[in-house]
């Protein structure tokens, strides 16, 4: 999930959100991540940080799971 690739639980706030990126951000800059997992975290972010964007993702994943059942 979006959530699990920022480490964050499904009620994070913004903040915590935006502390999580940043530090993601920090951690690549030490390690070397791939492109790949860059452009993850950046649609992680960019979905979660913006109240619309999460809203439409939260109800996504909701009807995933219930179809799964």
């Amino acid at each position: 999930s979006l959530y699990s690739i920022l480490g964050v639980d499904r009620y994070a706030g913004a903040d915590s959100i935006e502390l999580a990126f940043r530090e993601k951000q920090a951690a690549q800059a030490r390690d070397v991540f791939s492109s790949d997992e860059m452009s993850l975290l950046r649609v992680a972010y960019d979905t979660l940080k913006n109240p619309v964007l999460r809203k439409r993702y939260d109800a996504r994943q909701a009807v995933l799971a219930a179809e799964a059942k």
